[in-house]
């Protein structure tokens, strides 16, 4: 359940969308993602990128439609199509496959989900792979939670226009090098 104040923020997100850094058309792989893998979907999805929530992304539905919102640390040039497709096919997915109670605990991401998942989604493991060579020491994997929080330190290293933030004697002070987590484990 969201705040009050995160849904205020996400309406913000929504009016104010940050401008595409990305080298593709990320509304365009989106549709071709819906049309290829989920065309029993029929209400809109919007898409937009956000600083809004610490979460690398998210899918927020409502009765007019839904909105995948990814955190800015992805709208870069340098992050491949992988990335995005699997972030896209992967929210996508929660509107195929609900929650449900796993050990009296509600889950997000079942185990049929992950299996779905590694069916659609072959770029997981080079997507994965980019996402922690490229970003650890922004991200922190919250298992419990069932995602990935991005730190608040993405934004003293984020830029269009460096490929990896800051050099990789400064990433190693900042924070110390995490293995790469299954993504069962951590969700987005």
């Amino acid at each position: 359940m969201l705040s009050l104040r995160e849904l205020r923020q996400l309406e913000k997100a929504r009016r104010e969308p940050v401008l595409h850094f990305t080298a593709l058309s990320i509304p365009d792989m989106l549709d071709t993602i819906r049309q290829s893998f989920f065309a029993e979907v029929r209400v809109p999805v919007g898409f937009c990128f956000t600083t809004c929530r610490y979460s690398l992304g998210y899918l927020l539905r409502n009765e007019e439609g839904a909105s995948i919102f990814l955190h800015q640390i992805l709208n870069r040039p340098q992050t491949p199509r992988e990335v995005f497709g699997l972030a896209l096919k992967h929210e996508l997915l929660h509107m195929h496959i609900p929650p449900r109670v796993i050990s009296g605990s509600q889950r997000q991401h079942p185990p049929e989900f992950w299996d779905e998942e590694k069916k659609i989604a072959p770029e997981r493991d080079a997507a994965w792979k980019w996402i922690w060579e490229n970003l650890w020491f922004c991200l922190q994997p919250r298992p419990k939670a069932e995602r990935i929080e991005v730190l608040p330190q993405w934004k003293n290293v984020w830029s269009p226009e460096r490929p990896q933030g800051l050099a990789l004697d400064d990433r190693q002070k900042i924070a110390r090098k995490r293995e790469c987590p299954r993504p069962e484990y951590a969700g987005w």
